[in-house]
């Protein structure tokens, strides 16, 4: 992003977060413990305007808002930005909008101060990261010095340190690329390759806290800040990893395929590295043979995670039980009747209100479904049930009732796709990279 000073003057951009730095850093020494509430509106990155052009506002909206001198950050560099003086929003209390898009242009969070700190590494923090990796990490996994530099010198906004006391006592790295299946066929050593500055997907690299310092949360509170920070981050749609198991090698006398799924009397997946990422919102997707030959613990195989990045968004196991659902009953009535149920669900998720208060007969518009809304539930109809309803068309004043029957329309004539259930793509997924 670029910033204009009223001399004409280019403000270079690490000058403008440096001054909110300051800014915020002056807010957290009169936090109290009821915290602090901040509405912020946020620019987006030109790339991201351009691939998302008919879904923001922002190519104008970012431009005259910076013709008029009222500097505006990307959603991902104000949270960091708070966090590098010590302020940290309550997740629970968050709200983004848009909820349902790749990318961030309002923010509403009640930041909390606390003692530590969150940052981007500079080249200077290259010893005590190393330091780090000793501790942390057997020696065939150790990323070496070189390795670290480049990761963040190859992408410096996607890894964090957490400090403490002037201490780094945690960190984690992640680069950008195109797609999971590129995973597929490469190796631990091989993986800096697919690095690419616009990729959709935020590989994580890997996340170490100090030894003595575990028992305190701290990799739990990093992790969920990286996935907040990913969430926010403009253009990335899916977050994953890849993992190894910490007491495979106890258990060797059955398939690893079968370990991973082997779960306690609570549930909770049974070996503590899978563990900890399920309790941090992921999910097992999968074996990789040979993904670190040297870790002969885990027969180098290498488990590939995905974390759930936007929880607000309906997940694909809903979707296939009411496309299921819908295909499966038997007269046009009943199918209308579950297409009404379902974009219920949707306008009420977007409007953030109860099912109970849409009148299903009136113009949603007359509901107080705005633009900007009505902009989201096309998105959603398409993304999650494939039906085409432009925004336009619900702008002009169309009802649940009539939404449903233009979806039974398209199911009638073949258009509306059904999902494939996830649990046989989970299944054709494993076999996939078991192979």
């Amino acid at each position: 992003m670029f910033y204009v000073a009223p001399s004409g003057e280019p403000i270079p951009p690490h000058v403008m977060v440096q001054s909110l730095v300051e800014h915020l850093e002056r807010w957290s020494k009169v936090v109290t413990k009821h915290g602090l509430i901040i509405l912020e509106v946020h620019c987006l990155e030109p790339d991201v305007v351009n691939r998302f052009l008919d879904k923001c506002e922002n190519l104008h909206f970012d431009a005259y808002q910076a013709f008029s001198m009222q500097h505006l950050i990307e959603a991902d560099v104000f949270i960091i930005t708070a966090a590098e003086v010590g302020l940290f929003p309550k997740f629970e209390f968050s709200k983004r909008y848009p909820k349902t898009f790749p990318f961030t242009r309002i923010t509403l969070n009640c930041f909390e101060k606390r003692h530590y700190t969150i940052r981007h590494p500079h080249l200077s923090d290259l010893p005590a990261l190393v330091n780090l990796e000793k501790k942390c990490c057997p020696q065939y996994l150790r990323a070496s010095s070189d390795e670290i530099r480049q990761r963040i010198e190859r992408f410096p906004n996607g890894n964090c340190v957490l400090e403490m006391d002037g201490q780094v006592v945690g960190a984690i790295y992640s680069q950008r690329i195109n797609n999971i299946d590129l995973l597929k066929k490469k190796t631990y050593v091989q993986v800096p390759s697919l690095h690419t500055r616009l990729g959709s997907v935020i590989q994580l690299l890997g996340i170490n806290i100090l030894p003595e310092m575990e028992v305190t949360g701290l990799g739990d509170h990093l992790r969920e800040f990286m996935l907040q920070l990913c969430a926010l981050k403009g253009g990335i749609e899916r977050v994953v990893g890849i993992t190894r198991c910490k007491n495979y090698v106890q258990h060797a006398h059955i398939p690893i395929t079968e370990y991973i799924r082997q779960q306690d009397e609570l549930g909770q997946l049974l070996d503590p590295i899978l563990r900890f990422h399920q309790q941090g919102g992921a999910t097992i997707k999968g074996v990789i043979p040979n993904y670190c030959p040297e870790d002969v613990d885990n027969l180098g195989n290498g488990i590939l995670i995905e974390y759930e990045l936007r929880a607000d968004v309906h997940n694909s196991e809903e979707n296939f039980s009411y496309n299921a659902l819908v295909s499966s009953a038997t007269s046009a009535a009943e199918k209308e009747q579950l297409l009404e149920t379902r974009i219920q669900e949707q306008v009420a998720k977007i409007m953030e209100i109860s099912i109970a208060e849409l009148d299903i007969t009136r113009s949603l518009i007359q509901q107080g479904l705005d633009s900007l809304m009505a902009l989201e539930l096309s998105h959603l109809l398409k993304s999650e049930m494939e039906v085409n309803v432009s925004t336009m068309k619900i702008i002009q004043g169309v009802s649940i009732s009539q939404l449903a029957e233009l979806s039974l329309e398209q199911l009638a004539l073949g258009s509306i796709k059904l999902s494939v259930s996830p649990s046989a793509q989970a299944n054709q997924e494993m076999e996939e990279f078991t192979l």
